[in-house]
């Protein structure tokens, strides 16, 4: 592990990785990092974390921002800049996402072969993103459908979503991914399934940071690993 290239990762909502790390060098608020929006969605920490594992540089955006907050994409996508300029070369974006397939239940990791954009937004995005890398170690493979946000799916819509082949729903990854894309950052995406689309039960984002609470010590042995052989 002696000289191994950085690696960092992006948390999802309510994912408490704050563990992830063996130590912490540095933490680093939003607000420190110039261009770096604030993080004002519950279950989004807002910092950033330097540290290793396994003694290898590890570096943690804790915390997401979204479209729907009236970002732009470059600004949604800065995180990806911070760490890229601090050295990773792998970003591991973590998601929390709606389950749309038969077989999934909450609490299921999800490694996303393929990343497809809504198409009707006002963003003009590539329809499909590719991650480099499919982690090991998840329940599921498959891909994911990123949608604007803030409110959940109609019925409707999760029908479309599901005849359309996506295993998973979420508001995160497109801008993301783009912008690695562009600066030569390998990517990989991991989505933990927070809640299934279109049942009986209401869906709620309280509901959504219960489940990745539950899910965060599952979420951390995928990561950790996966970080060898990186």
């Amino acid at each position: 592990m002696r000289g191994a290239a950085p690696v960092g990762v992006v948390t999802g909502s309510g994912m408490e990785l704050e563990r992830l790390p063996d130590t912490v060098e540095a933490e680093v608020p939003f607000a420190g990092v110039p261009g770096m929006p604030g993080a004002h969605v519950a279950g989004h920490g807002g910092k950033f974390l330097r540290g290793t594992h396994g003694g290898r540089p590890l570096f943690m955006q804790c915390g997401r921002i979204h479209l729907y907050e009236g970002y732009s994409p470059a600004e949604v996508a800065r995180g990806v800049d911070v760490m890229a300029g601090w050295g990773a070369e792998t970003i591991i974006f973590l998601n929390a996402v709606g389950g749309l397939q038969p077989g999934l239940k909450p609490g299921d990791l999800v490694a996303c072969d393929e990343v497809w954009a809504w198409p009707f937004l006002r963003h003009a995005f590539p329809p499909v993103q590719r991650p480099d890398l499919i982690l090991p170690g998840c329940d599921h493979t498959g891909p994911c459908m990123w949608m604007h946000g803030p409110c959940y799916e109609t019925r409707a819509e999760v029908d479309l979503l599901r005849r359309s082949g996506a295993a998973v729903v979420g508001m995160s990854l497109v801008s993301e991914l783009v912008r690695c894309r562009e600066l030569g950052v390998r990517s990989a995406v991991v989505c933990c399934v927070a809640n299934l689309c279109g049942g009986a039960e209401p869906l709620s984002h309280t509901h959504v940071l219960e489940n990745m609470h539950a899910a965060a010590a599952r979420i951390r042995n995928c990561i950790s690993g996966a970080l060898p052989a990186l």
